[in-house]
């Protein structure tokens, strides 16, 4: 029997992998003990939960617009944005609705409740954990949005809904309301988004400063365009950030309630990354 490889395949591939990021091992101790921070806040009531990130860092072999078209390719994202100029580039993967303004019309649809693409979505709904996440930031956004909105006009016009996103599935609900608000005033109530903050928002964002071991920069901020009347942001998660010089960014966590575990909240963050290297194990 004779076996003969295709060396264009190979080719193929070698060329695939030189457009993605090369990463350095995150530091998965120092994530697992802010982990095990917050849940001794969360047990002396200081928080119901909180948003908690880790970083990977890298570099880029290739031209950044290469490397966003390489992953846009595997993995699709709903909010998918590249930005470019001197200081850099933003490769936005974001599966998340910060705000769509549709004239007075608003809404936001706050992803809480993370799954491995893998498994059965439905285990989701099952989960106490997961639905209990969910639940605690829709309230915070019903609050955010009850700041500018009209009053009796903040409804909650789907709960818990199972969608899929690329290496995971998520729970997503989605919080509408009427606003005359003008664009800095909406953005002013609601920002940082709450689903990478927590419950009370104040005192999450706080303690969030002095558990994670670096500012987020533009990690779970928000990105898109306003046109007139209408706005439209996404939740700055699942996104790049690469310097001049190639080094790359990429934030990646997940929501802490009195139910996680250390490490099941470190292998979220790897499924949450993987869009990154295409899927399957760490690369480190």
């Amino acid at each position: 029997v004779q076996v003969v490889r295709d060396h264009g395949a190979d080719r193929r591939d070698d060329a695939r992998t030189d457009r993605l990021p090369r990463w350095s091992a995150p530091d998965r101790a120092a994530h697992r003990s802010a982990v095990v921070e917050c849940l001794e806040a969360i047990r002396a009531g200081e928080v119901y939960q909180a948003c908690l990130s880790t970083r990977l860092d890298g570099h880029l072999r290739a031209d950044p617009l290469e490397t966003f078209l390489e992953i846009s390719g595997h993995s699709p994202a709903s909010r998918s944005a590249y930005l470019e100029g001197p200081w850099g580039a933003v490769l936005g993967f974001s599966p998340e609705v910060y705000l769509v303004r549709r004239g007075d019309q608003v809404h936001s649809s706050p992803i809480k409740g993370t799954l491995a693409a893998d498994l059965d979505p439905e285990l989701l709904l099952g989960s106490a954990k997961d639905v209990a996440e969910n639940i605690m930031i829709v309230d915070l956004v019903r609050n955010d949005l009850g700041r500018v909105a009209d009053v009796g006009s903040v409804t909650v016009t789907d709960l818990l809904a199972v969608r899929p996103a690329p290496g995971v599935h998520h729970l997503v609900s989605t919080v509408t309301a009427h606003t005359t608000a003008d664009h800095p005033a909406l953005v002013e109530a609601t920002f940082p988004p709450a689903s990478v903050t927590g419950t009370p928002k104040a005192r999450a964002r706080e303690l969030i400063a002095g558990w994670e071991p670096r500012s987020r920069g533009l990690h779970c901020g928000a990105y898109g365009f306003a046109l007139g009347p209408d706005l439209e942001l996404a939740v700055a998660i699942r996104t790049l950030e690469v310097s001049p010089d190639g080094r790359v960014e990429l934030g990646v966590g997940g929501g802490i309630t009195v139910d996680s575990d250390p490490d099941a909240e470190w292998e979220e963050c790897v499924h949450k990354a993987a869009f990154t290297w295409g899927g399957g194990p760490p690369p480190w």
